[in-house]
């Protein structure tokens, strides 16, 4: 048998870490195969290997629990949780998707409006208790298309995908439920004025080992909803927004947001579009519609039927000359 600490030594050789693969390395989990199915039709993938099972996120403790238990928003049963150790729910006939979460920072700059709990929470003013990668799954599977991403190269091009309206629910302390815009809790650092954009679905990626075997999805290393454009951003907006320290354009609008630590629910309504019209096949014929007659006028009289005319009489033909014969003529005993 071969020793277990020597075998975690050389995967980790095998494997270094770089900038595009921060997300955690995970075995296959419980997930029916058609949330993967789903998830891999929006990248256009024809295999993949199941990214579920990453173990649940660490527990609050028990006090944090006890306090904010009044507070929490528990979805109607109308929602289907995706899986067991996240909290991400969906709902197929308001085709929405909501995610759990913590306020995590209520002041400061921010590159993130929302991130997955353990990853980028000084830079988010939430953490949610999910993957990225799930809620993307969930998105696809009503309907929203993502990207492609932000791209720099060789010019700067704007996030696309699905608009998807993002909203928070909670609860204060004396358990007055609340709802507001996601754009309300960022603050536009050069007006002042709350964050006007909308977010796109942006549909971040995936990376792969160097065997092929495990594919790992980039909003899970913290660029789940974006504000500062990232090309590894699940939701981003669509519009120019640098990342670099000195010019980050968006703070938390902390006069606005709950006290840390209190429970959110985040509801995404992706918009979209009405269903297509149906269509005559392309080859397809439609028969001319009958034209029912027109009847004459009331008031005029119907016109008189014309008989036609006999054709004229043919002049007769002249006598044949003498010892000639011009024709045939019947007559008993032959013809001549």
């Amino acid at each position: 048998m071969s020793n277990p600490s020597h075998t975690a030594a050389c995967r980790a050789a095998r494997y270094p870490q770089s900038v595009r693969a921060r997300v955690r390395r995970s075995r296959c989990g419980a997930l029916p195969l058609a949330w993967l199915m789903l998830a891999a039709g929006s990248w256009g993938l024809t295999t993949v290997r199941p990214l579920w099972g990453q173990e649940a996120l660490p527990a609050d403790t028990a006090g944090a629990q006890d306090e904010s238990a009044a507070q929490r928003i528990e979805p109607s049963p109308e929602w289907l949780r995706v899986t067991k150790n996240h909290e991400v729910w969906i709902n197929f006939a308001a085709k929405q998707v909501m995610v759990g979460g913590r306020i995590c920072l209520r002041e400061g700059m921010l590159e993130m409006f929302a991130c997955p709990r353990g990853t980028k929470e000084h830079e988010s003013i939430v953490a949610v208790q999910s993957p990225a990668r799930y809620v993307h799954a969930a998105l696809v599977a009503i309907g929203a298309r993502p990207g492609p991403p932000v791209r720099f190269d060789p010019i700067y091009q704007p996030a696309q995908g699905t608009e998807i309206d993002v909203e928070v629910l909670w609860r204060d302390h004396d358990g007055t439920e609340h709802r507001v815009r996601a754009q309300e809790w960022v603050k536009q650092m050069k007006t002042g004025e709350a964050l006007t954009y909308p977010w796109v679905f942006a549909g971040s990626g995936f990376s792969t080992d160097p065997d092929g075997k495990e594919q790992y999805y980039y909003g899970d290393a913290g660029e789940f909803i974006c504000v500062s454009n990232f090309s590894t951003a699940t939701l981003d907006l669509p519009v120019e927004s640098s990342a670099a320290n000195e010019t980050l354009m968006f703070g938390a609008y902390t006069d606005r947001i709950p006290p840390r630590d209190t429970p959110v629910m985040l509801l995404l309504t992706p918009k979209l579009p009405p269903p297509d019209t149906e269509q005559p096949a392309p080859n397809a014929k439609a028969p001319p519609a009958a034209e029912p007659p027109t009847p004459p006028p009331a008031s005029e009289p119907a016109a008189p039927k014309v008989e036609p005319a006999a054709p004229p009489a043919e002049p007769a033909a002249p006598p044949p000359a003498p010892g000639k014969v011009t024709g045939s003529v019947t007559r008993p005993g032959g013809s001549v």
